[in-house]
């Protein structure tokens, strides 16, 4: 955690919070807040405009491909070759960076979403079903290091799959 002792108080709470949270998932609220305040305390920060820490924002983006694919593990129909008209949907929280005034720009994120677009998936990811779709864009984008990343991947116009990190 030393790494977040340049920012504010905050964020700091925010990391250990999670950090809490992935070794004891089942943890009670009450508990987090207690082991919490135990460590950061409950003493207020400076907002922005009083000269104070940072802002911590949620940036949203949702981009289409054409992408095609094939389940080499699966019965059915979707073992043989076919395309969609994917919809990605990328949420990240994070600190705005104070030269480029921005979370990350958003050509980074379709850079990444767009290697798919017009390919065949499979060159990519061996078996590729939406989750594991969503596992490689959360392993792709963590070399930023977000706080919170969040991908949703649409196969369809009603049909999603979701993955935090």
């Amino acid at each position: 955690m030393e790494q977040y002792e340049k920012y504010p108080n905050s964020i700091r709470r925010f990391q250990y919070e999670k950090a809490i949270i992935k070794r004891n998932p089942h943890i009670y609220w009450w508990e987090l807040q207690r082991i919490l305040d135990a460590k950061f305390g409950m003493q207020k920060e400076k907002t922005v405009s009083q000269g104070g820490g940072l802002i911590f924002m949620k940036l949203h983006t949702e981009i289409k491909i054409d992408a095609a694919h094939h389940l080499p593990n699966y019965e059915g129909k979707c073992n043989q070759l076919h395309g969609h008209t994917w919809k990605v949907v990328v949420e990240i929280e994070g600190i705005k960076n104070p030269q480029t005034g921005m979370i990350v720009d958003f050509v980074e994120i379709k850079k990444i979403v767009n290697e798919f677009d017009h390919g065949c998936i499979n060159d990519f990811i061996q078996n590729p079903t939406a989750e594991n779709i969503v596992d490689y864009f959360l392993d792709k984008f963590s070399v930023f290091n977000f706080p919170k990343i969040t991908i949703r991947v649409y196969e369809s116009e009603n049909s999603y799959i979701e993955g935090t990190r």
